[in-house]
């Protein structure tokens, strides 16, 4: 059923472009059932989660280039933790637990950039969002083919 849910944000949120997303989700269905893909997940993996995560568009140290159609540059490249620094290996992510809240957390930040887009009526042919959306999908996708 969380593959389906993934599948249908994915397709309904305009992110076909993204290449190996529902072999990703297929890969990680199948590193659940493998005990040594489902670790403790690195503090730093964890931050970043949270950070991405916990974000608000209306925060008032929100600077304007980084909302509307850019929100998310902020999340993923501040406090010197970017995806690729922080999403190392396999062993930094953990679990396939994480890897799910990962990408749930990427989605909603790329559903978050439309949603101000649209309400500020700021017509815009890209999300810097989808391009950290589609760098996570290729750094799990990296870690996990072989699974």
């Amino acid at each position: 059923m969380l593959i389906h849910n993934f599948l249908d944000a994915f397709d309904s949120g305009g992110f076909e472009n993204i290449p190996n997303f529902s072999d990703l989700l297929k890969a990680l269905q199948l590193a659940s059932k493998k005990p040594e893909k489902n670790k403790e997940s690195a503090p730093r993996v964890l931050q970043f989660v949270e950070r991405i995560e916990n974000a608000d568009p209306e925060a008032a140290d929100i600077d304007e280039d980084h909302t509307n159609a850019g929100w998310g540059h902020q999340q993923y490249v501040g406090g010197n933790m970017t995806c690729s620094t922080v999403l190392e290996s396999w062993e930094h992510i953990g679990n396939v637990k994480t890897a799910y809240q990962l990408l749930a957390t990427a989605l909603k930040t790329c559903q978050v950039a439309r949603h101000l887009c649209f309400v500020n009526k700021i017509s815009t042919t890209g999300f810097l969002g989808d391009a950290y959306l589609q760098e996570i999908v290729e750094l799990l996708w990296d870690m996990l083919k072989p699974v």
